[in-house]
């Protein structure tokens, strides 16, 4: 794929800001009250559907994020043709965002945070070191006999500030899309259409358009560049119209390695991704195991630590972020037994080959279980966790938000933690 001029910058000063309600941001001293373990799950509410006709009836693909006490939450809203049902005539999707000033011990109703494209979805939030919060998402207008339009969304909350600002609306993104918070300042995103780093204010700096015509599952940003995991790989991107390989998360054991993929720096330099490997048994089902795979000094192959019971071989959808002192904290569904459930771990320490704390179990009823294993394609008869889960680090608090889903309809819960 050749080299696209960089697109056009956006006037930041003159985006159409649309706001919501809130309260100012909580203080930075950390919360009032602090436990080791899971708090009591909170449901988050619904986004009302613009459609009467056509109301959402379940929710899912969770993005989570937190700074100084302020903790958002994005999620998808589907239409169903019933709240029992995951089948939808006509598919109706809309991403709505929920808050907390209160270190996430409550959340405010579900709003729309300022789209106006026909459908939403793949919602992925962030928040960089001035406070800002950033959320990124994809607009979905009907083309007719051509189908759909996709574009990507990027919009911008102020330090302090709840409302959103629509930055950019129509970025050439086909499907997911991922941010993180820039090296020094800013943003980028990767998705499948390219690739954009943008100022603190929004503007595009540098960009790839055209670039990867596959789903990006996970970025992060540092001085060498920015690192995605694209498809079945982990690649880094400087700026140029190409990229460097920097790992692979496939092996011929392995048929997906899913679509939730969190990926970070190792303190010595290298990186880390975590995901579920989905493999083929002898019985001819569907199995995950939940590892961390470290790539060190041109380690294409990596490094793998298994995180939980590796022999349960039906754990999935892991999520992960690293504290600042260097330790993986980890969550993910397993359905091994009677009931599926939601687990957390993290790393003994900074040292990822030690292995990681005993598991608890934030949602002990969080999907089917004995073995269930869930569908990413779309199509396919039960989507109900679909394809993302979410966690968040703020002042030694991790914030959780998952997909709660053991029946119909599927909902967004969300918990937290002290360490």
């Amino acid at each position: 794929m050749g080299a696209m001029p960089d697109a056009a910058p956006a006037d930041a000063s003159s985006s159409d800001e649309r706001t919501t309600d809130g309260e100012p941001d909580a203080g930075s001293t950390g919360p009032e009250t602090r436990s080791p373990n899971p708090s009591e799950p909170i449901t988050i509410s619904l986004l009302p559907s613009p459609n009467p006709l056509l109301p959402f009836q379940q929710a899912a693909e969770v993005s989570i994020a937190a700074h100084n006490g302020r903790v958002m939450i994005a999620a998808i809203n589907l239409h169903t043709d019933a709240s029992d049902t995951l089948t939808a005539t006509p598919l109706l999707r809309g991403v709505g965002v929920a808050t907390s000033s209160d270190w996430g011990n409550t959340f405010g109703p579900t709003v729309n945070p300022g789209f106006v494209a026909t459908e939403t979805s793949d919602p992925v939030v962030r928040a960089s070191a001035d406070g800002s919060f950033w959320l990124a998402a994809i607009g979905i207008e009907s083309a007719g006999l051509a189908g759909e339009q996709h574009r990507g969304w990027l919009l911008r909350a102020l330090p302090g500030r709840q409302s959103f600002a629509v930055i950019h609306d129509d970025l050439p993104v086909f499907d997911k899309e991922w941010i993180a918070p820039g090296w020094g300042g800013g943003l980028v995103m990767g998705a499948e259409g390219g690739f954009w780093r943008f100022t603190s204010e929004g503007i595009i700096s540098a960009s790839w358009i055209e670039g990867p015509d596959w789903p990006v599952f996970g970025a992060f940003d540092d001085a060498r560049g920015v690192h995605f995991v694209i498809g079945g790989a982990v690649a880094l991107w400087t700026g140029a119209p190409d990229l460097v390989p920097e790992g692979h998360l496939r092996s011929p054991s392995v048929v997906d390695n899913g679509w939730s993929v969190p990926i970070g720096a190792l303190s010595d330099g290298g990186v880390w991704a975590v995901y579920g490997a989905e493999s083929i048994g002898k019985d001819n089902q569907s199995h995950g195991t939940v590892i961390v795979r470290q790539f060190r000094s041109g380690d294409l192959e990596g490094q793998d630590v298994a995180i939980g019971d590796a022999g349960a071989m039906a754990s999935f959808m892991p999520a992960a972020a690293m504290d600042d002192e260097g330790r993986l904290h980890v969550i993910w569904y397993d359905s091994s037994g009677a009931s599926g459930v939601l687990k957390y771990a993290r790393s003994i320490s900074t040292d990822l080959d030690l292995g990681f704390s005993p598991a608890q179990i934030v949602d002990p009823d969080a999907c089917p279980g004995a073995g269930w294993f869930p569908a990413f394609a779309e199509g396919a008869p039960d989507r109900r966790l679909r394809e993302y889960i979410d966690l968040a680090i703020d002042a030694r608090r991790v914030h959780m938000a998952w997909t709660h889903a053991p029946t119909l309809p599927s909902r967004i819960q969300t918990s937290h933690l002290d360490f």
